[in-house]
């Protein structure tokens, strides 16, 4: 049985075919003769099939004409691309096969800011992605530190080999526990443990203040816990700043 579309999945998609011809042809005619009025009907036939794309987006309708200009490298349809990226980020799920298989083509796009788009969407879409190992995505930061990772993070900061790999994103996340763990580790190596009590320094929060307080007290080796001691100082000097700020800002 064939499958029967939508009435208004047929209709944007119909639409947004015609004014990409529509668009085609009006690019071509304003390279051509540049006139005034080619330039600006170029302008409102962009503008129209933008809002088309968008709208289909909304309505997850991944068609032959959006799947073509989101996949595309011709530079005068980027704009049209990074249209449908941006709304493809507002998404909470997207499960369209097509769609995620152009996405995933896209990881490898000469432009640095779509290849970072295709990224995140296949990092929180893709169930493929999602079986990827988090050092996979360490020149990555901005995805390593959504919350898709959390449990991994965790894991791999409980064993050496991976602390120091971790160490700036545990900091990004303000992940005082974590931080806490690394510092009272006997074994870890000491600039390691400094690193994340210089962490904790950084992270402008009553746990992590909690956190450099007990290393203070209760650390048996005497310079880590002149170490966290200097830094919970640090760190309570750059908190009274910020609420002087803020309250500077509320006046």
């Amino acid at each position: 049985m064939a499958r029967t579309i939508p009435p208004l999945s047929k209709a944007l998609s119909e639409r947004s075919r015609d004014y990409l011809t529509l668009w085609q042809k009006a690019q071509q005619s304003a390279q051509q003769q540049g006139s005034d009025g080619d330039l600006e009907y170029l302008q409102e036939t962009q503008a129209c099939l933008l809002e088309l794309l968008a709208t289909q987006v909304v309505h997850d309708v991944y068609d032959e004409t959006l799947l073509n200009l989101l996949g595309t490298l011709d530079k005068t349809q980027r704009i049209f691309q990074k249209k449908i990226l941006r709304g493809l980020s507002a998404k909470e799920e997207i499960k369209d096969a097509g769609l995620l298989g152009v996405l995933a083509s896209l990881q490898q796009d000469t432009l640095a800011s779509v290849r970072s788009l295709a990224d995140q969407l296949m990092a929180k879409h893709s169930s493929a992605a999602k079986d990827l190992s988090w050092q996979s995505f360490l020149s990555q930061p901005q995805i390593l530190q959504s919350g898709q990772f959390i449990n991994d993070l965790q894991q791999a900061a409980s064993t050496q080999a991976h602390q120091a790999q971790v160490l700036p994103t545990l900091i990004q996340q303000q992940d005082s526990d974590t931080l806490l763990n690394i510092a009272r580790d006997n074994n870890a190596k000491e600039s390691l443990r400094v690193g994340a009590i210089e962490g904790l320094a950084c992270i402008l929060t009553d746990s992590a203040s909690q956190a450099l307080s007990d290393l203070h007290k209760n650390t048996q080796d005497t310079d880590l816990a002149k170490q966290a001691y200097r830094a919970l100082r640090r760190q309570q000097r750059q908190v009274i700043k910020q609420q002087a700020v803020n309250q500077t800002a509320g006046a």
